[in-house]
C-alpha cells in the first residue's frame, strides 16, 4: 500500500529533511536549499525551517538538518525521535557510521552530530531511529526546501504555514482532495 506519509509512533515526533540543488545558480545567488519540519503523533507541525545552506554540500547540509531538528526536538521536551531523509547515503552514513567510512569532508559534522547525542542521552528515555524513505513520502520538505531556495537568503525557521504550506501538511494526513 502507498501513502504519502505516515506518522510517527506514539511519544515520538518525526523529522523529516530534505535537499535540492539546482543544475546552476539561481539568480539569487543560491547554490541550494534545506528543508526540515518537525511534527507530533497527530502530523500536526511542531517547527520548521528552510532556506539556502550554501556552503554546504548535500550530506553536510542534511546532517545539519537532522541535528537542527533534533535539538529542536530536545528544546520542546521531546527526546524520542523518528528521523527521515530520502537520500541513502547520508541515512547510510548516520544510521551505518560504525560500519562505512566517513568522508573526510564530513568528520567535523558527524563529530558534531555525535556530540549532541552524546551529551544529550537520557537512559531509558532517549531513542532517535532512523530510516530511509522514498522522496514521495518527503514532499512537503522538499517544498520547503525548493521555496526557502528560490525565495530566502538564509536559512531561517518557519514559526507558521504559510502559502502552500500548509496544503502539503494537509496532504501528507490525507486531509486533500486528489487533484
Amino acid at each position: 500500500m502507498e501513502y504519502t506519509w505516515k506518522t510517527p509512533d506514539e511519544g515520538f515526533v518525526k523529522l523529516n529533511v530534505h535537499f535540492v540543488e539546482p543544475d546552476f545558480p539561481l539568480p539569487n545567488g543560491n547554490l541550494n536549499g534545506l528543508g526540515v519540519i518537525v511534527r507530533d503523533e497527530t502530523g500536526a507541525k511542531l517547527w520548521s525551517a528552510m532556506g539556502p545552506v550554501n556552503g554546504l554540500n548535500e550530506h553536510q547540509a542534511i546532517i545539519w538538518g537532522v541535528q537542527a531538528g533534533v535539538i529542536r526536538a530536545l528544546n520542546m521536551g521531546f527526546d524520542r525521535t523518528h528521523i527521515e531523509t530520502d537520500n541513502r547515503e547520508a541515512y547510510d552514513i548516520i544510521r551505518f557510521q560504525e560500519q562505512v567510512v566517513i568522508p573526510q569532508n564530513l568528520e567535523d559534522a558527524m563529530s558534531q552530530f555525535n556530540t549532541f547525542f552524546y551529551n544529550h542521552f537520557k537512559e531509558d528515555m532517549t531513542i532517535r531511529r532512523v530510516y530511509f524513505i522514498p522522496l514521495a513520502m518527503n514532499r512537503t520538505e522538499e517544498h520547503l526546501a525548493q521555496y526557502g531556495m528560490e525565495n530566502l537568503s538564509s536559512f531561517v525557521q518557519a514559526p507558521r504555514n504559510f502559502g502552500s504550506i500548509q496544503h502539503f501538511v494537509d496532504r501528507d494526513m490525507g486531509l486533500t482532495l486528489p487533484l
